[in-house]
């Protein structure tokens, strides 16, 4: 984020002993962290307090790089939106990291999963933060999400004809914003750590890219 040309001020929320080995020379904003992720936002915004569109990221992916962010970034300001969420296309992932373990969901358009990146218009943030606790418990559960979603998205997704264009739709009814998927190619913005398998193999990765 700090050679992201776009990204103007980081807060970092994080728990105390992270915070503490944050490299001095980088411009951040410490911010101890108040529980589960969700509340952790709401803190980070709070702190900034963005009048405008602010980027979101977690802080188990590794592998991200300013032209990914970049790239996301740029896409989205193409379309006028709310809520822009990066996906990214199994064949993607899969040549820029073979063996890494993903959850995809079929669509219309191909095979995809999602990223850890979320670029939000701040005026939304309180209503939607209201309604997503749900939605992002289940994110990385596709049948689940269906129900979610509804009855003529799951026919659709089991018939093959779910495309991007209707979880956009459907997601911009539920939360009450226009929300945009952002095709990415950078697999690295899906590719986070969720288990010590994922810990192990981004380790290989960073250690094959160094040498």
């Amino acid at each position: 984020m700090q050679r992201t040309e776009a990204v103007e001020r980081i807060a970092v929320v994080a728990p105390p002993s992270a915070l503490g080995i944050l490299n001095k020379s980088y411009h951040i904003i410490p911010i101890v962290q108040k529980g589960a992720l969700l509340a952790n936002v709401q803190e980070g915004f709070k702190v900034l307090a963005p009048k405008g569109l602010f980027l979101v990221t977690t802080g188990d992916i590794p592998l991200i790089t300013p032209e990914a962010v970049n790239d996301f970034l740029e896409k989205s300001r193409a379309v006028e939106s709310d809520f822009y969420y990066p996906v990214v296309e199994r064949k993607s992932c899969e040549a820029a990291y073979p063996g890494v373990e993903r959850t995809f969901v079929r669509l219309k358009e191909g095979y995809f999963t999602g990223g850890n990146l979320f670029f939000v218009n701040a005026p939304v943030v309180e209503q939607l933060l209201s309604r997503v606790e749900v939605f992002f418990k289940y994110r990385k559960n596709p049948l689940k999400l269906a129900f979610l979603f509804g009855w003529l998205t799951i026919i659709k997704y089991f018939i093959g004809q779910l495309s991007v264009a209707d979880l956009e739709k459907r997601f911009s009814v539920l939360f009450g914003i226009r929300a945009k998927a952002i095709v990415s190619n950078f697999a690295a913005i899906a590719t986070d750590i969720d288990k010590l398998s994922d810990l192990e193999l981004v380790r290989l990765i960073m250690a094959r890219e160094q040498n």
